[in-house]
């Protein structure tokens, strides 16, 4: 690993064979980890673990958090917690690096504090999308519904501005929720926006809908979703709306789009 990722620094790895060869290793690495290894096999792989961060070794490259993860499995004694928690505590200055320290840091807690500080520290950085996430899937699992729906809305509100990607996840989280309450004028709102918005779909939103519009209002309601997605005036629009066609069997609708 060390060897390539100098290689990478004066390399052209367009084709992805040197950052491959790198994560066969780590791969290799990982995967010893989880095994329960003997102790002086567990203890010389968290003390190369926390030394190539301590001395950036992978800096710049997921293999740095990678390492981190690697410690973190690993870990034992007090010291080591410590250690690592020192390591992470660095990475807390912005970005991807900051959010993946701090999930590793929370399942840490998780493993080595339990639940009740766990929890304060996913309250306390609940800006983070990962720690958001289990924070929402905590609550589902505990069926606190309105606390699932204050996190995940508390989500939108943070993320509508910079980050629209993460806006349409927490209201497919919203979705989820009116789903597992069976809030039928939730679950419409919700799959009805996640249709017209998102284009990498978690869910099948429009069966969704479907299967909770009244029949003898379903075609009208259908017209109305067409009318939204054409306001939106967006690039792929007219895809969407062919794909509508063919649900519904509107096959000279479709052959005029065409």
């Amino acid at each position: 690993m060390e060897q390539m990722v100098d290689a990478l620094q004066y390399a052209d790895d367009s084709s992805g064979e040197i950052g491959g060869a790198i994560d066969a290793a780590y791969g290799m690495i990982h995967t010893i980890a989880a095994s329960q290894p003997p102790e002086d096999i567990r203890k010389l792989m968290i003390d190369y673990a926390l030394s190539a961060v301590a001395k950036k070794k992978y800096s710049g490259w997921d293999w740095h958090v990678d390492m981190l993860r690697i410690a973190a499995i690993l870990l034992k004694t007090e010291e080591e917690t410590e250690c690592l928690f020192r390591e992470l505590d660095k990475e807390m200055s912005s970005g991807y690096v900051r959010d993946e320290a701090q999930s590793i840091k929370y399942e840490v807690i998780v493993k080595t504090k339990g639940q009740k500080e766990a929890g304060d520290f996913l309250e306390a950085n609940i800006s983070n999308p990962n720690l958001r996430r289990k924070a929402i899937q905590l609550a589902l699992v505990h069926e606190n519904y309105s606390k699932a729906v204050s996190i995940a809305k508390g989500g939108v509100d943070y993320d509508e501005k910079d980050k629209p990607g993460l806006v349409i996840e927490w209201y497919d989280w919203l979705l989820k929720i009116a789903q597992a309450q069976g809030e039928t004028h939730k679950i419409i709102e919700y799959a009805r926006r996640l249709f017209i918005e998102n284009f990498r779909p978690e869910q099948n939103y429009y069966a969704i809908l479907k299967e909770h519009i009244a029949s003898d209002t379903w075609v009208a309601f259908v017209e109305e979703v067409i009318q939204d997605i054409v306001a939106h005036k967006r690039r792929y629009n007219k895809e969407q709306i062919a794909g509508i066609f063919i649900k519904e069997g509107w096959m000279d609708r479709l052959f005029e789009l065409v």
